[in-house]
Formats: C-alpha cells, structure tokens, sequence
C-alpha cells in the first residue's frame, strides 16, 4: 500500500492515536528553558529544566472526558475533539518542534501497515 492509501484508512489511525495516547512510548519529556518567561501564570527563569508529563497530559478528563482511562479509538472521530487535540499538541507522543522525533513519520507508517496486515491476516 502507498503512504497516501493508509492515511485514508481512517478507523485504523484512530486506533492507532488512540494507542499512542493510552500506551505513549515517552512518558514524560524534558526541556530547558532557552529564556526568562511566562507559561501559564508562573515565571519559569532561563536555563530551567522543565518536566512534561505526557502521559499525565493524555490521561486528564478535562482534556479526553469521563472516559479518559478507557481505550476507545472511535473517540477521534469526534471532529470538536480532533480539532482542540490539534490545536492544543496534547497528542505529543513523538514531541513536536526542532527537538521532536525526526522519525515519527516513518514510525506511524510503520505500525499503521503492521496492524493492518495482522488485521487482514485474522
């Protein structure tokens, strides 16, 4: 299958977002602060390690609902979810930015094309 043909299959990558969020393979992500600054209402002053808690972060009811703690791919299909996910980067399972992994693409296509053979194998 192309790349194009398995970004099509649209259940099979809410299945696959939604293991990536329940079961993220980076728990949590550290980061230092390039320069004094604001986020959210603490000052945080430079060269300050900060800890993300990712897996913390796709774990909250404020963020997933009631059913955070439950894997349920057809969750994605939400387009008002989908929507604030994007916008907000809470799905951070491969990081964004300059330092984000630089094989995420690959890695997605990958575990995209395993589960579907296995899917079409059973």
């Amino acid at each position: 299958p192309t790349y194009d043909e398995i970004n099509s299959l649209e259940y099979l990558n809410c299945v696959i977002k939604e293991t990536l969020r329940t079961r993220t393979p980076l728990p949590t992500a550290r980061r230092t602060n390039l320069k004094d600054g604001v986020i959210g209402k603490y000052y945080i002053p430079k060269n300050t390690e900060i800890f993300i808690g990712i897996s913390v972060l796709q774990r909250l009811t404020e963020i997933w609902g009631p059913t955070a703690d439950n894997f349920d791919p057809k969750r994605w299909l939400d387009p008002s979810l989908s929507k604030n996910i994007i916008n907000l980067n809470y799905l951070v399972p491969f990081l964004n930015g300059a330092r984000g992994c630089i094989g995420n693409k690959v890695a997605l296509a990958e575990a995209k094309i395993l589960l579907g053979m296995l899917i079409r194998n059973f």
